[in-house]
């Protein structure tokens, strides 16, 4: 990719986790990615809606415009082993606090807003219908979290209601990207996505070299 593809562009980024340096074991993609829109970018904000377990882990000040804002559900993720259902309460949540992450995105005049995961894409509503947003996913959240929900006690309701989100989340949104052409067919075919506004990008994650970073360091 060239260099100065973002430079004209004011973009603010919606994360559902803190971003964390690379050096404190955060998420090392995400924030050396923040920090190449920083530079290419005209002006650049990140906001995160992060747990209350993780405001604990002290981090240096990100070297771009950094916003927080902890959620009080998240205190359950302190039960958590981990575990689906009692990360399901912190992510439904977040639709609580979409006007204040809207509020924030819209503080830096943005062209675009790119949204990470279907849960935050409620900021929609509170976002000017002349400035796109972007649904940001890395797997269809749907097919993700099934085969956990299945061993849950109410299955059928869960399973429901995030293939409602996500369904919402699909139609709320301008753009989707995704990871891979199995997830780009199943926002088209489950979700009636217009294929015109589906992109696949192919910067997925490495399972395999996360299964052997896990192995090596049991």
């Amino acid at each position: 990719e060239s260099d100065n593809i973002f430079f004209f562009m004011r973009l603010a980024s919606i994360i559902p986790y803190r971003i964390m340096p690379p050096d404190n074991g955060g998420k090392i993609s995400l924030y050396e990615e923040s920090v190449e829109l920083e530079r290419q970018c005209e002006a650049y904000a990140c906001a995160a809606l992060c747990t209350l377990k993780e405001r604990f882990v002290p981090i240096a000040p990100p070297p771009f415009r950094y916003y927080e804002m902890p959620a009080a559900a998240s205190l359950l993720l302190l039960l958590d082993r981990p575990g689906l259902l009692t990360s399901l309460p912190y992510l439904w949540s977040m639709r609580f606090y979409a006007a204040r992450m809207a509020r924030i995105a819209l503080s830096v005049k943005p062209d675009l807003i790119q949204v990470a995961f279907p849960w935050m894409m409620r900021i929609r509503k509170w976002i000017p219908a002349s400035i796109p947003v972007v649904l940001q996913t890395h797997n269809v959240e749907a097919l993700w979290q099934i085969p956990f929900i299945e061993k849950s006690r109410y299955p059928r309701r869960l399973s429901a209601w995030i293939r409602r989100m996500e369904a919402e989340a699909a139609g709320l949104a301008s753009h989707i990207t995704c990871v891979s052409s199995g997830d780009r067919d199943f926002f088209i075919r489950e979700y009636g996505a217009r294929p015109d506004r589906v992109t696949v990008l192919s910067r997925g994650a490495d399972f395999a070299a996360a299964d052997l970073f896990l192995k090596q360091r049991a």
